[in-house]
This record gives structure tokens, sequence and C-alpha cells, in this order.
């Protein structure tokens, strides 16, 4: 219906009292600071960038420690969650959770430490398994896979590229190395390599050497001090325990649950206080003094100002802002009207001095919307659920309360656009020959700002 009238306030105050003030017009949530004073020799703007850094980091951390939570023991919701809301609590209670804080932040850390301790546990493990399936073909190997041989004999433990049997692995290094006596035992064999276990006299090493290079040999990347099979059953007990070390971390990340309000009030609690800090690293501070500046709508002025003198015996000054301030737009319409302001938003709002064109549209944007549709059943169907939606859940938010109520209102001109359309369009063409009107009808009928919060958890 109208564009709210601003004014333009300025707040003078003891520097003490800082942060009661600026939490107090936060919750409020009726003033948009601006910060268009200059420094001079008394007032300074402080640097607030390290606060801040550390609110942001713990805000990351316990949305992190939140999605924890939720991954190993999810939070049971009803279908319509959605609709619920956020929950409002007295500022007592907001208050009396700084004296918690700490200890929830210790659980925001323990949770993420637990997170990241089943991350490398889930890593370890991955690893151990491939050096696991690197053994797999040495299993039947009973000796290291390092061994060197003896005083008198030489072994080589390693891969040929391609398929071999033992007697046509013999017969190749006959030929290459003839009359040097050798055994040879093949481990395992696949299409890709054979594993062979090679023993021959020392004095003859370089020359089999030499063969087995000739044939593509190589040694294992990894090769185990101990036999492969008991290297194997070392590794696989190594896996039970980090296994057993996530199953713990799990357990004790699921203990938290019962905590789950209080981080979610965390996020929530370290968010606001961000807010307050980056104000404050925006006020003009002397030494004992700060001033404040900022915008509030006409109608609020006068009581916020008392209640700032009253409280912390500051001095308040409300001016009408000038003809060419940049000042902030408030709308103020009727429940008939206000939910399609969003509809303006979405393209611009008026601004200062303009008229408020929402109540015009709102007529014809449920009139049109209703005669674009035309369908009776639609019409109901909307007015029935979104009417018990709007009954039953009270405290949802505003952006989706006002959405609700507009298909709510489009809802009649849907109801009882598709009759009126019949009876207008039967009625002239009742006698005339050929498709009437309707059989026609129906064939094409288709600034930064510390806005108001709620202390959601």
């Amino acid at each position: 219906m109208a564009v709210l009238q601003m004014q333009r306030i300025s707040i003078y105050a003891l520097r003490k009292n800082r942060k009661p003030i600026l939490e107090w017009i936060q919750r409020c949530g009726a003033v948009e600071i601006n910060d268009v004073l200059e420094e001079d020799s008394v007032f300074r703007r402080i640097d607030m960038t390290a606060q801040k850094t550390q609110f942001e980091k713990n805000i990351a951390a316990s949305k992190q420690a939140l999605d924890v939570l939720h991954q190993y023991m999810p939070e049971k919701k009803s279908l319509f969650a959605s609709l619920e809301g956020r929950k409002e609590i007295p500022a007592v209670q907001y208050d009396a959770f700084r004296e918690k804080s700490d200890s929830v932040l210790h659980v925001v850390h323990r949770l993420n430490e637990l997170s990241k301790d089943i991350a490398d546990s889930q890593g370890t493990i991955q690893k151990l398994q491939t050096q696991i399936e690197a053994l797999n073909p040495w299993v039947n190997l009973d000796v290291s896979m390092r061994i060197q041989g003896t005083k008198c004999t030489a072994s080589f433990v390693g891969t040929l590229p391609t398929a071999y049997t033992e007697p046509v692995l013999e017969e190749n290094l006959a030929l290459l190395v003839p009359k040097v006596p050798l055994h040879v035992d093949v481990i395992s064999t696949s299409q890709e390599q054979t594993c062979i276990f090679l023993l021959c006299n020392r004095r003859d090493a370089p020359a089999v050497e030499e063969a087995l290079r000739t044939l593509g040999f190589a040694k294992p990347a990894s090769p185990s001090k101990t036999p492969p099979a008991e290297r194997m059953q070392t590794l696989q007990g190594r896996i039970e325990e980090q296994q057993k070390t996530m199953q713990e971390a799990e357990e004790e990340i699921k203990s938290y649950a019962p905590q789950r309000d209080d981080l979610k009030f965390m996020v929530d609690y370290l968010t606001m206080r961000q807010e307050k800090y980056e104000v404050i690293g925006r006020l003009m501070q002397s030494r004992r003094t700060f001033v404040l500046t900022g915008y509030i709508p006409q109608r609020d002025a006068g009581k916020l100002a008392q209640e700032l003198e009253q409280r912390f015996g500051a001095a308040v000054e409300l001016e009408n802002p000038s003809e060419d301030e940049d000042v902030p737009v408030l709308l103020k319409n009727n429940k008939f009207t206000e939910p399609v302001e969003g509809v303006l938003e979405s393209f611009s709002l008026p601004g200062k001095g303009e008229v408020d064109p929402t109540s015009v549209m709102a007529v014809f944007y449920y009139f049109l919307f209703g005669m674009m549709l035309s369908d009776a059943a639609y019409g109901l169907l909307m007015v029935i659920g979104c009417g018990l939606v709007l009954l039953k859940f009270k405290n949802m938010e505003d952006g989706l309360r006002k959405t609700l109520r507009m298909f709510f209102s489009v809802g009649f001109p849907l109801r009882f656009g598709d009759s009126c359309l019949e009876v207008s369009l039967e009625m002239p063409w009742q006698s005339s020959p050929g498709p009437s009107l309707e059989t026609k009808w129906r064939s094409s009928h288709f600034g930064l700002s510390l806005s108001k919060n709620r202390c959601a958890c």
C-alpha cells in the first residue's frame, strides 16, 4: 500500500556499551547501518579482521561437524519438516548459551577430529589392501622375497612379462645359459606376468641374471622381508585394527546425537557474533565513546530512541534524509497484497517518493492467474491444501508463508473462473449452427545490515 518513510538515526554512547547496544539492535531488526562518517583525529575505525576470520573458521567447523553427525546419525524428520520453520527461543536462553559455547565448540572440534580419523583409517585400509593384492601372486612363496641366496648359491625373485610354464622357462634359459645348473619354481602365472623363484650357483649368477634380463625379468617393487603369506596375515591384522578404530570413532560420533540442537544453535550464535563484529569494525570510536549511523522506519524511530536512552543512556538523533540520499526501501502492505511483494521485488522495488504498485498488481495478478488457468478443481485443491498448511504450521519462514498465502488467494479465481467463463461464452451462441465458442475455447484452453534474527536452532 505504501513505501514506509525512513529516518536517519545517529546513536552516541559509551564504548563499553557498544556490544550490548549492537546485540539489542540486532534483535530488533529495524536498523540498517551505514558508515558514511569519515575518520578524524578523535574517531577512528578498529580493525576486526582477526576476530571475523576466527568466527568464519568456527562457523565452517560447526557446519562440518553437523554434516558429520548427519552422516553417521541421520536426523529423523517428518515429511513436512521444511514447513515447520525455525524454533524461536527467548533472549534469556540465547544469553545463557554463552556459558556453554566453549564446551559445544569442543564437541565441534572433536567431531571433526573423529571424522578425520575415519578418513585416515579408510586411506590406510585402501593402501593395505593394495599391498595385499600385490602379494596375492606370491602367496605360495615360502621364503622372503628379499632372499639373496646362500654362501654358495644365488637366488632371483621376480616377474617375467608373459605367461610361462616351468618346462618352457627352463628350455628358454637352457638356450641362453647352456650347461648352467638351475632350479626354477613358477610361483604363479597369468596372462600378464609369471612370478618365479630361481636358484643357481653363485659363480653363475652374472650370466643367469643377464639371461633373465633378456627375457624381461623384473624384481618386485616392494618385496616383503617375511614370506608373502605371513606378510599378508600381518597386513590383514592391521586392516582389522583400522576397522576397529573406525567403528569406535563412529560410535563416539553417534554418542553426540543428543547435542545436535546445540550444534545447530552454535552456527546461528557464531553467525550473529560475526555480524556484530563486522559492524564493530565499521563504527567510529574514540577512547570512551562510539558513533553509529543508519536508517530506520519512521514508525519505529521514536520507540527505538526511547529504549536506547533508557537502557543504555545513549544519545539519539533522528533526522529526515535529504533528497539525494539513497535510503533503503521497506514496503508496508495488508494481508491481501503482501504475498505478491516477492513478485515486485523480482523486478525492482519502488524508489524513495515513488508509489508502491503492489496493491494494484495484486488484484490483477490474482484475477488474471485464475482466468488463465480457470480450472475449478485446481482452485479447490490449492485453497484447501494451502489453507491447511497455513493453519497447521504457524512458525514457517516468512518467505514461504507469503508464497503459500499467494497461492491460497489465487485459488479463488481458479475456483470460480471456470464457471464464469462457461456462462459468458455459452449464452450468445446457443442457437448458432456449427461448433459453439465453448468448444473452440475448450480446444485451445491451456547494505550491510543487522537483519532481524530469530535466534534459530
